[in-house]
């Protein structure tokens, strides 16, 4: 049976020519698209997902500017921490005595601390102190030395009787106690000797790397450095229940990259089973899941490509964009392929039936993919670049899925048919035995009910729209942390407010004395306890 004759227009000559083109070169097309799909995957292999927040941002935005100029002028400020645990104190202090001279001279790390020597800050505590406590101990040494003078002069001879003896005040103190000093100025924890807690069982190495944590490539490379190194001085040796862990930022960041790696993977391969199982229960058939899902996933492996080539990695915001790309572009060669199934079952031919669903269906989704594209490509132009490489990346993926659902899939469609003629059976539908009044009085007031709730949730949603805010705090974008007691670690040998990267502030002379006073000034009111702000002006 021959399709029904109308007057050809664009449409259908366009269609008839694809058509006669798909027929003659099914096998080359297929095998072609195949050779591009395994060269695409080469390059999609070299993605990677960058988490630093910098790529996000222009290179000219000021604060960008700021961090490029902090990291050439004084390097990473982030610390690695190697925390050896054991019963014994000693054999701690004898392994990260051992380690740190395994270490010295390693490339990747500009400097190791274990063994803090204080005999310099014992003998120039006085650089350290506050200028209005200098200035107190100037006043007590000047009235000592009077008093010192006089009494070498006079002895025990006074011009004051016994009675004005009695009430003259007596010598002060020069206050030089070195336990209350100490605990003024915090030296017992911000100078200890060893990064220690728990009397020595938790004892912790610190280590400063040349590049910063957000380079994720350095920081595996440099852990794994560091656990040959950990291994090759064995800590078993120096006691049988010692053992030592790499924590901080770098070992942190690490986990993250990893974790969100396995649920980008987790969640894009999560909807691909999804879209495999619906598609199967509506068409019913395995050719059908077969025709939709390789063109599908080869112009999504061509998209990563392209991401590849033009971008080398993917951001935190353009990470999913897989599953993303699987759900939009799967309803093109869906919407296309029940028209060509409804059309076999009217009893057309396949060149028929193609040729009427290229004709017909295919500028529909074409207009439609189109428009959906070029949406997201309008966020090219975005500053932020999460937006903005998602943007093209999102274009250049739906395009690649509406051509390879228009040309592709005709292919496989033609070359399956050869091997395996397909001839769908027309199935009676639920919807052609129903008979919907809409002037029943029960579907009036079931469409009321609906029409009411749907108007009453958007005028809430309208009224209490600016109580919606942003999240910008990352670590409560992670998994929710179980209530429960935080065991001992680095954190409390260390110093919790010292594991935290510091506010660095860059400027030229002049404003930075300006800074200085000014933090001054602040320092004096911030609080100093484990959970307030401390402004470290050193």
């Amino acid at each position: 049976m021959n399709a029904p004759t109308a007057a050809p227009t664009s449409a259908h000559r366009i269609a008839a020519r694809m058509t006669g083109f798909v027929e003659r070169r099914a096998g080359s097309i297929v095998l072609v698209f195949l050779l591009l799909v395994v060269g695409f995957g080469m390059l999609a292999s070299r993605l990677r997902i960058d988490q630093e927040l910098r790529r996000l941002l222009p290179d000219d935005y000021p604060s960008v500017v700021g961090i490029d100029r902090l990291r050439g002028e004084i390097g990473s400020q982030s610390d690695l921490y190697v925390t050896i645990k054991s019963p014994s104190r000693a054999a701690n202090l004898a392994f990260g005595e051992a380690l740190t001279k395994k270490l010295e001279g390693h490339p990747d790390l500009r400097f190791v601390l274990f063994h803090r020597d204080r005999a310099f800050f014992d003998r120039h505590a006085l650089l350290y102190a506050d200028l209005g406590d200098l200035l107190e101990l100037r006043r007590k040494v000047i009235l000592r030395i009077r008093e010192e003078v006089r009494r070498e002069a006079y002895g025990g001879m006074s011009l004051l009787g016994e009675k004005d003896r009695a009430g003259e005040p007596a010598t002060e103190e020069l206050g030089f106690d070195k336990a209350a000093i100490e605990e003024k100025y915090g030296a017992v924890e911000d100078f200890k000797e060893y990064y220690e807690a728990e009397e020595g069982t938790i004892v912790v190495a610190r280590l400063r790397p040349h590049q910063p944590p957000t380079d994720v490539e350095f920081s595996r490379a440099l852990q794994a450095s560091l656990q040959e190194t950990i291994e090759t001085v064995s800590p078993v040796g120096f006691h049988p229940e010692m053992t030592v862990a790499l924590d901080g930022s770098y070992a942190q960041i690490d986990k993250r990259v990893r974790s969100f790696q396995r649920e980008v993977v987790g969640g894009s391969l999560g909807s691909l089973a999804v879209l495999v199982v619906s598609l199967g229960l509506y068409f019913r058939s395995a050719r059908s899941v077969l025709v939709v899902f390789v063109p599908l996933i080869g112009s999504v492996i061509g998209s990563l490509a392209f991401a590849a080539v033009a971008y080398g990695v993917l951001n935190l915001v353009s990470a999913f964009i897989f599953a993303i790309l699987l759900g939009i572009g799967i309803d093109f060669a869906i919407v296309l392929l029940s028209r060509y199934r409804d059309e076999r079952v009217r009893g057309l031919d396949r060149t028929a039936a193609l040729q009427v669903m290229l004709s017909t269906t295919a500028p529909a989704s074409l207009y439609g993919g189109a428009s959906t594209a070029l949406g997201f490509g309008v966020l090219a132009i975005a500053d932020f670049q999460g937006f903005a490489q998602f943007g093209v990346v999102a274009t250049v993926g739906v395009f690649s899925a509406l051509a390879s659902a228009m040309v592709v899939m005709p292919a496989m469609l033609v070359l399956l048919d050869r091997v395996r003629p397909w001839n769908p059976k027309q199935r009676q539908r639920r919807s052609e035995r129903m008979n919907v009044d809409g002037a029943n009085p029960r579907w009036f007031a079931a469409a009321v009910l609906v029409l009411a709730a749907a108007v009453g949730w958007a005028v809430y949603t309208i009224r209490h729209v600016d109580e919606i805010e942003f999240e910008y705090d990352f670590d409560k974008l992670g998994p929710q942390k179980t209530a429960g007691p935080e065991d001992i670690g680095y954190r409390d040998a260390v110093g919790r407010t010292r594991t935290v990267a510091p506010a660095v502030g860059v400027a030229e002379l002049p404003q930075a004395e300006d800074m200085y006073r000014q933090l001054s000034a602040l320092r004096r009111f911030a609080p100093s306890t484990a959970g307030g702000t401390v402004v470290d002006l050193a």
